[in-house]
């Protein structure tokens, strides 16, 4: 029994006697120690179907992993056409070194007006502007509450902006209302604003069952919004509302690569790595629109 959980171990390309499996183009196996896992150059032995060793070509994971952002990136913007899933499984590194991305079975695909919008994002990510990513978010119809109904601020929404097509941000989040935020709040408060959005949009009594009771306490908020908070509680206090269809393909697959990234131990930021794609089709844009002007 114990041989055989190890060798569907194996098959997932978990960790195993020290290393770990991972599975290679032809069908081998290769089995990388633990001690290699932080070198960026490594070359290991595998044994292919007939238990014969060859050598596998020396691969620099930080390239790859580059090349592999960087290609997505590519189809996103530019073709508008791209592979939504490419999940470790749909990733494989050849024998001479190149990718190979297989299992197209889910596509992605964007108009030019939203792959502006998401270039626009990138580039304000890339530039550390949170708040200009959550304004582009916002006016596409983004909307995220707290608990209450409350709409929470940019802040949040530029941080999971960032989480969608940039990196993990696991620092603290100070919730800042802007200034706009803060007047449509006063306003509530005066009545001058028909219609508190607390009340149309007050929590279930079943989703107050799934988050637990204490996931619903307010006490203190007022406090809460002076003080840095983890991001993780504040996301999970919160309730998305809606987003628009080109918010959920680019997430997706944003979400995806960063975990790719992360699981190999090479947190790379995709705002970084596009922000040259996303500005060179804005600029094509502009371009072509100022020709259409004159």
């Amino acid at each position: 029994e114990n041989q055989e959980d190890k060798k569907n171990q194996q098959n997932k390309g978990v960790e195993v006697n020290g290393g770990r499996i991972i599975g290679s183009s032809d069908g081998s196996k290769i089995f990388i120690k633990k001690k290699n896992f932080d070198n960026h150059d490594q070359e290991d032995n595998i044994k292919n179907k007939n238990n014969q060793k060859k050598k596998y070509k020396k691969i620099n994971l930080d390239e790859k992993l580059k090349d592999l952002v960087k290609v997505h990136g590519y189809q996103l913007l530019i073709d508008g056409v791209f592979n939504a899933d490419p999940h470790p499984g749909n990733i494989l590194v050849l024998e001479d070194g190149s990718l190979g991305l297989i299992d197209y079975g889910i596509v992605g695909n964007l108009s030019l007006e939203d792959r502006l919008k998401v270039a626009k994002v990138i580039v304000a990510l890339a530039e550390d502007n949170l708040e200009e990513a959550a304004r582009i978010y916002t006016e596409s119809g983004y909307r995220i509450v707290d608990l209450k109904g409350n709409p929470q601020p940019s802040s949040l929404v530029g941080r999971i902006a960032r989480f969608h097509l940039d990196k993990m941000d696991l620092s603290l989040i100070q919730l800042h209302p802007t200034s706009t935020e803060t007047k449509i709040k006063e306003q509530q408060q005066e009545g001058k604003v028909e219609g508190k959005v607390e009340e149309k949009f007050k929590p279930s009594t079943e989703l107050s069952v799934l988050l637990g009771s204490s996931a619903m306490t307010t006490k203190g908020n007022a406090d809460k919004e002076n003080k840095p908070q983890s991001i993780l509680r504040v996301l999970h206090q919160s309730i998305e509302l809606s987003a628009p269809d080109w918010q959920l393909q680019s997430r997706r697959l944003g979400c995806l690569l960063i975990g790719v990234c992360t699981q190999a131990g090479r947190p790379i930021s995709l705002a970084k790595e596009w922000e040259p794609i996303a500005r060179q089709l804005i600029a094509e844009h502009e371009k072509r629109t100022s020709k259409h002007v004159k």
